[in-house]
């Protein structure tokens, strides 16, 4: 504080260069099997501050221009992965809202490219197998053949449980002291 009582703001940090964004990035891969799990218990949350200070570490040492904390490491990767994100569902609404036209010609950056494989799923989302205006959903014959298989194969599966029922002796008074409450004593 100055001898006027107001805080002084920090020193703002220079922006990260491309260089750094590329080591960040390849440090944060080797570490996304713990990074992007989704547990937030309290061990494996203390994984997680134990590899983001391993790569502030690693980052530090590898970068040697400006010295970065673990909290601006971080903050840069969670900008990244949102950036990223908002460019691939950008993409994909232009495409779904053009029908099959072709998509924007937005070219990815290397870390797009490595932010979209670490996230994976999470990023594109699944295909769907059913429904969707897609040009090459033709109808499977052969899956519905075996669809019906199945079908019948259940309903010889019921009807056999029901003849059971039917013939044993016990199945009527088994079913019918089902039925009946228990008294209370």
């Amino acid at each position: 504080m100055d001898d006027k009582g107001e805080k002084k703001m920090a020193k703002r940090a220079p922006n990260f260069t491309n260089k750094e964004e590329v080591i960040l990035m390849g440090l944060v891969k080797a570490y996304k099997h713990v990074l992007e799990n989704k547990q937030t218990d309290s061990n494996f949350n203390k994984k997680k501050q134990e590899c983001w200070r391993e790569i502030t570490s690693r980052f530090n040492s590898q970068s040697g221009e400006v010295y970065r904390v673990s909290v601006n490491l971080r903050k840069k990767y969670e900008n990244l992965k949102k950036k990223t994100c908002k460019k691939l569902r950008e993409s994909k609404t232009y495409v779904m809202g053009t029908g099959t036209g072709t998509p924007k010609s937005e070219i990815l950056s290397e870390i797009d490219v490595e932010i979209r494989d670490i996230l994976g799923v999470r990023v594109e989302g699944l295909n769907s197998e059913f429904g969707g205006d897609a040009q090459n959903n033709e109808l499977d014959v052969d899956k519905s053949r075996e669809n019906l298989n199945v079908d019948n194969q259940v309903d010889d599966t019921i009807d056999k449980i029901d003849t059971l029922e039917k013939n044993t002796p016990w199945a009527k008074n088994m079913v019918q002291s089902l039925r009946t409450p228990k008294s209370r004593h």
